[in-house]
C-alpha cells in the first residue's frame, strides 16, 4: 500500500500542473486527490459537469467507455492504486461516480 500511495501522490503532484482542465462545454476535470480507505489507495478525479447531460444513469452508462481509457492509458497507475471518477454539477451537487480497479482491465 505504501508504494501505491507514493505513486498516487506523484500523480497528484503532476496533475496539479494541468488541472483544472476544461475538456468541453459540459465537462471540466477539476482536481485529482489521493486517499486511503479500507486498506486501499484511491486516486479520485473530481469532474464538474452539466447535469442536463451527465445525470446518474449517464454516468453509470459511461463506465465501460472510461474503463477502456483507464486500462489503455493508466494501466501502470491502476496496477498500484484504484481510480475513481466523481461527477458534480458546477453548483457542487453530487451526481455520481465510477470506480476502477486493475482487475477490471481484462
Amino acid at each position: 500500500m505504501a508504494d501505491g500511495y507514493q505513486s498516487c501522490k506523484r500523480l497528484e503532484k503532476s496533475e496539479k500542473r494541468y488541472l483544472p482542465d476544461v475538456v468541453d462545454r459540459t465537462l471540466t476535470i477539476e482536481s485529482f486527490k489521493c486517499s486511503k480507505k479500507n486498506n486501499r489507495v484511491i486516486g479520485t478525479y473530481t469532474n464538474l459537469v452539466d447535469p442536463s447531460i451527465y445525470d446518474s444513469p449517464k454516468i453509470k452508462n459511461i463506465f465501460d467507455k472510461v474503463l477502456n481509457t483507464v486500462c489503455r492509458y493508466s494501466k501502470n497507475n491502476i496496477s498500484k492504486f484504484d481510480l475513481k471518477y466523481s461527477y458534480y454539477s458546477k453548483q457542487g451537487d453530487y451526481i455520481g461516480s465510477n470506480s476502477y480497479r486493475f482487475s477490471d482491465c481484462n
